[in-house]
């Protein structure tokens, strides 16, 4: 911050100490120390107060927006979710063709932790589009097809 060291002195109405060279030759001069312990603690207040704006914003948000929700049976409680998660996942992979693989198959796994739907083979060419989701959080554990 560059200030003219007299009119500073007058608009405040603080000293300033200056090193050796801080004064320029054009009569300014750049971050003198406070003699005044008031405008110090002035100048820190007015520091710490967007900091502390900023922590209460942050820390505000985390606790609001960030609530978690469970089921007790799981994200994908039943057979007819797990086929609609697989057609939505298959589609942009494998495109409208996956369509010609229904009816789908939907079963859980010998844990019951996991769905695994598995499409229809009506040709003896190719092969059926197969799918592992996790039923408690809904997360893809496989996606194949087979030959």
């Amino acid at each position: 911050m560059w200030c003219e060291n007299r009119q500073f002195e007058r608009k405040f109405g603080v000293k300033t100490e200056f090193g050796v060279g801080n004064l320029k030759e054009d009569g300014y001069v750049y971050a003198g120390k406070f003699k005044n312990q008031k405008m110090k603690k002035i100048h820190l207040l007015l520091m710490l107060i967007p900091v502390s704006i900023i922590v209460m914003v942050v820390s505000g948000y985390r606790e609001s927006s960030h609530q978690l929700y469970t089921r007790k049976e799981g994200f994908v409680p039943d057979e007819a979710t797990a086929i609609k998660i697989a057609e939505a996942i298959w589609l942009p992979i494998y495109g409208k063709q996956v369509l010609e693989r229904k009816p789908y198959k939907a079963e859980l796994d010998s844990t019951k932790t996991k769905w695994i739907v598995v499409g229809t083979l009506h040709k003896k060419k190719g092969g059926e589009p197969c799918i592992v989701i996790s039923k408690s959080d809904c997360k893809i554990l496989l996606v194949s097809h087979g030959k």
